[in-house]
């Protein structure tokens, strides 16, 4: 462990092992919306009011109840009776997080808000004890003292999970045990439990193991439930009721159900809950929420397996390792067996998976930042919580690689087994595949300048060189260029609009593809990507099959001069080269014989496709002035010694 107050690369501060007793503790909350705030302070509020909640918390420690909401937000909060009654145990604060919030992308805004309210406290953060709730919680009487004991006791970080139920069901059964007077909402883990363990949500359902009648796409958590007295779960993915940070950290890179326990306590020791007579936490969720993530019928075997190896860390499989029981009575013989098949099961479960993937660089955030970045409407300032920078190596994360690809868009789908298999080598063989094309392909003259360019960087990837590509997902670069190949590194294009790249390693050239020239800024993309080139490095942008028809002198004034001078690249080499096939012959007319396509007429689709090559000497007497461009490539290489 470094020294007290060395700084660490992600702008964090290390501390000494030299443990005092927590100053104070903080309670954050994240909501905003009248829907989810009167939902706070109706039951989660009243719930943490319970005697072994706050009031327990406020009597070891002075609180703080920090409010994370938008701006027009905070006299709402403070005008609600509930919040009135927390300034007894608890000063009040609201902090306002109008530029974290975004359409359609809580997750982003909630870990975001979680960093900042942390964050507010500085140094004093490793003093600091802080508990998280969501909206949509309500806790059994107790939940605090019990978090808070294991923390006094040496633990770090305390993760609990929820229950997650109908709230349509679940909400007038807890509001009849809520006193009529506005008092604390003071239930038992098994009273809660009993209420959740009714009502399960159709998302809880699709993860238990053991029942056929649906399975969840999502295995984030994994259920047995054989009745409404007992549920055992194991939790990879779980929420972080209490903590204290044994450095301070000013900068975040994942969500917070991923990075926070190893960011903010990398040298402590985790705890989680195992008991609901401990620590029950009910969550309350409309019947609709999440419903498409559930199909009908027996899970396939092995889909799990491949979900969990595409997005787990290290820590996930730690978690899981303690089983979590909800029980409505005593533990009998029931419960224990419930907890005896959980093992088994979840051993054969992890048995299956791949190695985890590192924190830094997961897809899911970089993917979901950059969802969060495109959607601010036109927010300049980012906030300071963001660690926008990425390296080389974080673009290796296993959750950028092919598998990934492959199953979300497709990429290689035509390898199936069977009779269509065979058609489908046999299309690709006379057909071709970018940027080969077969002998049937019209337009193979015009991927020419593509299939050059392209191969001549797989030569020199072959040779040693190091290759960024910048491309979208999905197109038959996949197949030219693996994410898991040695000197290979990709990245999005949409992407790049908010993250940079940075560090040590460098590469020798750089892949751009897209189909028009507005898809990316160029001046960006210099900008976000010369921290990760060499001097000299060369530059080779792609247009395949762009739906614009430029020529040489409008390519030249658009991008070239786009790239060397809005860059400040002073080029010792430009060259550009259009592919082009004759006028009036579209791939939308071979697209249009392609789906010529009833059972009947499936015949004529490859004879169509015959008779289309029969016209292809025809077609060449076109003039390179007929001629519409299908493909651009141009290629800059940087100056020895590039601009800063």
């Amino acid at each position: 462990m470094a020294p007290a107050g060395d700084a660490s690369p992600d702008g964090s501060a290390r501390h000494g092992a030299t443990v005092r007793p927590a100053e104070q503790a903080v309670v954050l909350v994240v909501a905003w919306g009248r829907l989810y705030i009167d939902r706070l302070v109706q039951h989660a509020f009243v719930s943490l009011l319970a005697p072994g909640n706050l009031p327990h918390v406020a009597r070891r420690m002075p609180v703080t109840l920090q409010i994370m909401t938008r701006a027009e937000d905070a006299a709402y909060f403070e005008a609600q009776p509930q919040v009135q009654r927390m300034r007894a145990f608890a000063s009040v604060v609201v902090a306002p997080i109008d530029d974290l919030i975004v359409p359609g992308l809580y997750t982003v805004t909630l870990t975001l808000a979680y960093a900042r309210g942390i964050a507010l406290h500085g140094e004093a953060m490793t003093r600091t004890v802080f508990f998280s709730l969501n909206a949509d919680f309500v806790l059994s009487d107790g939940s605090l003292a019990h978090v808070l004991a294991r923390i006094e006791a040496g633990a770090t970080s305390v993760m609990a999970a929820s229950f997650k139920a109908v709230a349509e069901e679940v909400i007038p059964r807890v509001d009849a045990l809520a006193p009529a007077d506005g008092a604390p909402l003071a239930l038992t883990g098994r009273q809660l439990a009993a209420i959740g363990l009714a009502s399960p949500h159709l998302t809880t359902v699709g993860k238990t193991l053991n029942q056929s009648r649906c399975w969840s796409r999502a295995a984030n958590h994994v259920f047995w439930q054989e009745d409404d007295t007992a549920c055992v779960g194991r939790f990879l993915q779980i929420f972080f009721l209490g903590m204290r940070p044994t450095r301070v950290v000013t900068k975040v890179h994942g969500y917070c159900d991923y990075s926070f326990p190893e960011l903010y306590c990398p040298d402590g020791r985790m705890e989680v809950i195992a008991d609901s007579d401990e620590v029950m936490i009910l969550e309350m969720q409309e019947r609709a929420a999440d419903a498409r993530s559930v199909v009908y019928g027996s899970r396939p075997a092995g889909v799990w397996e491949r979900d969990i190896s595409e997005w787990y860390v290290p820590w996930h499989l730690e978690a899981s390792r303690t089983p979590m029981l909800f029980h409505s009575g005593d533990r009998d013989a029931r419960s224990h067996a419930l907890l005896e098949r959980s093992t088994s099961d979840m051993a054969a479960l992890v048995a299956g998976l791949g190695p985890p993937v590192p924190n830094r660089g997961h897809y899911y955030w970089v993917a979901g930042v950059a969802a969060w970045f495109q959607r601010r409407s036109g927010q300049a300032a980012l906030p300071p919580e963001l660690d926008l920078t990425l390296t080389l190596a974080d673009l290796r994360n296993p959750s950028f690689g092919p598998s990934r690809r492959a199953r979300r868009f497709g990429v290689g789908s035509g390898h199936r087994g069977g009779p269509r298999a065979v058609v489908s080598r046999l299309r690709e063989r006379l057909w071709g595949v970018p940027p080969r094309l077969g002998p049937l392909n019209l337009g193979r003259e015009s991927y020419a300048p593509v299939r050059a360019a392209v191969e001549d960087l797989r030569r020199s990837v072959h040779a040693g060189a190091r290759l960024l590509v910048v491309a979208p997902v999905g197109t038959w670069l996949d197949g030219m260029f693996s994410p898991e190949e040695d000197g290979v590194f990709w990245i999005e294009p949409d992407h790049l609009a908010c993250w940079r790249l940075a560090g040590d390693d460098k590469v020798d050239a750089v892949l751009v593809m897209c189909r028009h020239p507005d898809e990316i800024d160029t001046q960006l993309l210099v900008d976000h990507v010369r921290g990760v080139t060499n001097p000299g490095a060369r530059w080779t942008y792609v247009a395949h099959k762009p739906i614009w028809l430029p020529d040489a002198a409008w390519v030249r004034a658009r991008l070239v001069d786009a790239l060397l001078l809005e860059s400040a690249m002073k080029p010792s080499a430009a060259a550009i080269d259009i592919g082009r096939q004759p006028q009036g012959l579209h791939d939308r007319d071979l697209g249009r014989v392609g789906q010529a396509g009833s059972s009947l007429l499936r015949a004529l689709r490859y004879a169509g496709l015959l008779a289309l090559y029969g016209l292809r000497q025809t077609m060449r007497r076109g003039t390179a002035n007929n001629a519409e461009p299908t493909s651009v490539v141009v290629q800059v290489v940087a100056p020895q010694d590039p601009r800063p």
